[in-house]
């Protein structure tokens, strides 16, 4: 967001502040801090706004000691200009200054303000456009040396600091900022103003990266999870037909709010339009911290989400179990639909129900993750040793050894089967979704299909065998602790808890062995 450095009252204790950017070149001078923050110890709104002046002044002075001090730091030196800047570029600047500022406005506007808001809206635009109208009667710049190198940056243009261009461009740059304020102010009487158009540099044509492209450089800087990698890359290739390969430098507000729309339109719940805009969001902070635009276009768009009640997960009960297992096609006529993944709609609902695992737990296990120990106890192995395979925490790792009921069934037998065969997943039919996630389609299978035969509680779904799981381990008298272990759940361990390796597979064996469920 485009400011100018005016007087901060802490929201606690009322008192007014100077706070102000520390300049890229002096930051090693003032031990790396980015912010410098000094109380005006005031809570009067008028003598803040007359001692911000003066305390400006010295940390101005404070800023040119440092750099006679430190000659050789490590400054950013400003590109050579590629012309001459002339009086229609800065014209141009200041024009296209003042368009961002009531672009800014207008966001915050269309979301609606609050009394409280509204009130504050009102006092920083006074307060802002005040110390403005200082500044330009003193010709003083020091409060705008970012917006001017970033105004000059998205012209492709630099000036040295001690320029007459520089100059002119850090005046036009005050004017924007006091003709926005009497703009705003208008606006806060409920008077109509429209935001003009920008003007476009002659002959320039942005030629900088698509959203696509960036989120490319994005992905390779931040290394995220596959899932959010290749969601956020859907949402940006969506975002550059709706805008249609617009490079990010030349993106408008309106560009974002159209692709908002739009998500809207197709029939995205807001709460997913949502999210897809803060990708974009994202991206372009992204593309501002590395200098490739000077400011974000989507810093003020926003999607309004009405808050529905929590639909908690509720557990399988008694009835629905027996609803599952004895009147489930899969269970009592041997039904392997193709889209449950063959032995998988089988398997996994019975494994969830004794191991308590969860679903991709379960889905993206090897053969070789079903062991037996020296002792001769089976157990499943969860981990994340091998590629493909991703754990929710650290303490998802561990050992859950096999309830009797599973090996009664057939598990182990299923389980050598498929090695006989030369298999290496224990559900060889699963196969990945476009997130790379095992049993991604699989549980829109298990959804569609609990619901034709009976499952309709929404709250109930595939993870409430988990939840089951606790409340027979609850009902078996299984210590918290062990039950925990057992679940990978480590919410509420104190430091002491978390050394050693964990319960000894026998006994969590002998935890599994008291699970039963009523029939």
């Amino acid at each position: 967001m485009v400011a100018m450095a005016s007087p901060w009252r802490h929201p606690s204790t009322g008192v007014y502040h100077l706070r102000r950017r520390i300049p890229l070149d002096l930051r090693a001078a003032f031990h790396g801090r980015d912010i410098v923050k000094r109380s005006l110890r005031t809570k009067d709104p008028a003598e803040a706004k007359r001692l911000f002046v003066a305390a400006n002044a010295e940390l101005e002075a404070e800023f040119e000691a440092a750099r006679k001090r430190h000659p050789a730091s490590n400054a950013l030196s400003p590109l050579p200009a590629q012309r001459e800047i002339t009086s229609e570029d800065v014209n141009r600047i200041g024009h296209n200054f003042l368009v961002q500022l009531l672009e800014e406005d207008e966001g915050a506007r269309s979301e609606g303000l609050d009394d409280r808001y509204f009130r504050k809206l009102t006092d920083t635009s006074e307060w802002v456009q005040e110390i403005a109208r200082i500044s330009l009667a003193r010709g003083d710049l020091s409060l705008n040396d970012d917006n001017i190198s970033e105004a000059l940056a998205a012209e492709g243009l630099s000036a040295e600091k001690d320029s007459p261009a520089y100059r002119a461009v850090g005046m036009a740059i005050l004017k924007a900022f006091v003709t926005a304020g009497e703009l705003e102010s208008r606006r806060n009487q409920g008077e109509v103003v429209n935001t003009p158009d920008r003007i476009e540099p002659p002959g320039v044509t942005p030629s900088g990266p698509t959203l696509s492209q960036l989120c490319e450089r994005w992905a390779a800087a931040t290394n995220p999870t596959g899932r959010t990698a290749k969601e956020w890359a859907m949402s940006a290739r969506r975002f550059d037909e709706i805008t249609k390969s617009t490079p990010i430098e030349a993106l408008t507000v309106e560009q974002i709010e159209a692709y908002r729309d739009s998500l809207l339109a197709s029939g995205k719940h807001p709460a997913t339009a949502k999210k897809l805009v803060g990708a974009v969001r994202t991206l372009l902070n992204f593309a501002t911290e590395k200098r490739l635009i000077p400011a974000n276009p989507a810093a003020s768009v926003r999607v309004k989400v009405t808050k529905a009640p929590l639909k908690r997960r509720l557990p399988f009960d008694a009835d629905d179990l027996r609803t599952i297992f004895k009147g489930f096609p899969v269970f009592t006529q041997r039904e392997r639909p193709k889209a449950g993944g063959g032995e998988a709609a089988y398997w996994l609902p019975l494994l969830a129900l004794y191991t308590g695992a969860r679903l991709e737990e379960l889905g993206q296990a090897l053969l070789s993750d079903v062991r037996t120990s020296p002792d001769g106890i089976p157990y499943l192995d969860i981990n994340d040793d091998d590629p493909g395979k991703s754990l929710k925490t650290i303490s998802s790792r561990r050992r859950i050894p096999l309830h009797p009921r599973l090996i009664e069934l057939g598990f182990g037998t299923y389980a050598d089967d498929l090695r006989s065969k030369g298999q290496v997943r224990l559900f060889p039919e699963l196969q990945p979704d476009v997130f790379g996630k095992w049993t991604g389609n699989w549980s829109k299978w298990w959804g569609r299909y609990s619901r034709q035969h009976g499952m309709t509680d929404p709250r109930k779904v595939f993870h409430s065998f988990r939840h089951a799981f606790k409340d027979a381990c609850r009902d078996a008298d299984i210590p918290r602790e062990v039950h925990d272990a057992l679940t990978g759940h480590s919410e509420g361990r104190n430091e002491g808890e978390g050394y050693g390796t964990g319960f000894s597979l026998k006994r969590l064996h002998e935890a599994i062995c008291k699970l039963s469920y009523k029939p």
